[in-house]
Parts: C-alpha cells; sequence; structure tokens
C-alpha cells in the first residue's frame, strides 16, 4: 500500500460529485487562466495598436508642418533673391553713372 500512496494513488475519493476529480478542476482553472490570458493580450493588442496609430497620425502630422515650413522658407529664399537681384541692377546702374561721372570729371 506505501508503494500506491508513494506513486500518486489516493485511496479516499472526494466526498461531494459536485467538485469533480482534482484533474478536471485543474483543467477548468487552466482553461479560466487561459481566457484571463487572452483577455489581457487583447487588451494589450489595442493598447499598443491605438498607441501605434497615435505615432503615425503624430508623426504624419509633423511631416506636414515640416513640409509648410519648407515650402515658407523656399518662398522667403525666392523674395529675398528676387531682392537682391535687384539691388545689384541698381548698384550696376549706379557704379556706371559713377564711371561716367568720373570720366567726364563731374
Amino acid at each position: 500500500m506505501d508503494d500506491l500512496l508513494a506513486a500518486g494513488f489516493r485511496l479516499h475519493v472526494p466526498a461531494s460529485d459536485s467538485q469533480g476529480p482534482a484533474s478536471i478542476q485543474a483543467g477548468m482553472g487552466e482553461h479560466v487562466q487561459d481566457e484571463d490570458d487572452v483577455a489581457a493580450l487583447r487588451a494589450e493588442l489595442a493598447q499598443v495598436r491605438n498607441e501605434h496609430a497615435q505615432a503615425v497620425t503624430t508623426s504624419e502630422r509633423g511631416r506636414q508642418l515640416a513640409e509648410a515650413k519648407a515650402e515658407h522658407l523656399r518662398k522667403q529664399l525666392a523674395v529675398r533673391a528676387e531682392h537682391i537681384a535687384d539691388l545689384q541692377q541698381v548698384l550696376r546702374a549706379l557704379m556706371l553713372r559713377h564711371g561716367e561721372a568720373v570720366q567726364t570729371g563731374r
């Protein structure tokens, strides 16, 4: 008998039929735990998806702002280049007049 007990055999069966064998209860506990794990993983996945969607939205908005800023700077650069070209033209005209004045002795 000691050999049977050492091998894990039980001598007494639970008194109540409602509880069932321990292996069935353990299996049910594992099933409930699996469902809890699945629910937790789904919640975590939903959170990660939400965070990812927010990151993508933020990134897209940042890209759009950067493009708008770059376009604004290009326009400013074009305006300044035009202004510089105008100033260069005026300077050439003044230098020509000054050159003529020096040659004529005025």
